[in-house]
């Protein structure tokens, strides 16, 4: 394992599809990120208005919701929450998916964010049993559970914006997060597609289709950049 050559920078492994390393022992990736945002501080200022500009348009929707926050407990996603409803005073819908794993101190953690704020919160729960038979089928074809559980998450988020009417989605990520899950090799598929043709044929199937429910509707969104999704970090 050691004579492995690796990116001085990300430690991406040469046996890595497609690949490449310069002069300096940095690979494609890593220039190609430094490439895309290497200008960031010359923009930020500029991003920063258009941002409170999208901020504006929503507010002016008068929506019964300004945006919606995934709300997983951790210090990403709690940030999200304090900016959409402290500093810029959104009308604001935590999300939060529970599928039997969710831990204590996530809890506790999602309790006291609500505390803080005003924003409205939802749980939405799967059976952990339901969860487990998934991670199973998922292992098994797959070799990756995480998968199922990115589409449950996908899922809570898709239901509760279309359900109230959401025009905004904050994500407590950030470019390089979103740069890496642009690696085909590196990051897994969580599209509704994918989950479609995983779950297909198998006794859990019918169970689970609903997970995957508008999957062309979805996978156009995504690859025409429809709907209004904003990563912080």
């Amino acid at each position: 394992m050691s004579d492995i050559k690796r990116c001085t920078r990300c430690i991406l492994p040469e046996s890595l599809s497609n690949i490449t390393f310069d002069e300096e022992g940095i690979c494609n990736h890593c220039r190609k990120y430094e490439a895309d945002f290497k200008n960031w501080d010359s923009i930020k200022e500029r991003k920063f208005k258009e941002f409170e500009e999208i901020l504006e348009k929503a507010k002016k929707l008068k929506r019964p919701y300004d945006v919606l926050v995934p709300l997983s407990g951790g210090k990403d996603s709690t940030y999200a929450l304090y900016l959409c409803t402290k500093i810029y005073g959104l009308k604001t819908l935590a999300v939060t998916l529970d599928n039997g794993f969710l831990t204590r101190p996530a809890k506790d953690n999602i309790r006291n964010a609500l505390a803080s704020c005003n924003a409205d919160h939802i749980f939405y729960s799967i059976n952990s049993k339901n969860s487990s038979e998934l991670f199973k089928i998922f292992t098994e074809k797959t070799g990756d559970f995480c998968n199922a559980c990115m589409r449950g998450i996908n899922y809570s988020i898709e239901f509760a914006a279309k359900s109230f009417n959401i025009p905004l989605v904050i994500k407590g990520s950030g470019r390089r997060v979103q740069s890496v899950s642009q690696i085909k090799e590196v990051s897994s598929l969580n599209t509704a597609s994918y989950f479609a043709n995983v779950i297909r044929g198998t006794d859990a199937g019918n169970k689970f289709r609903y997970l995957s429910a508008d999957k062309n509707k979805l996978e156009f969104q995504k690859i025409a950049g429809g709907g209004s999704v904003i990563f912080l970090a």
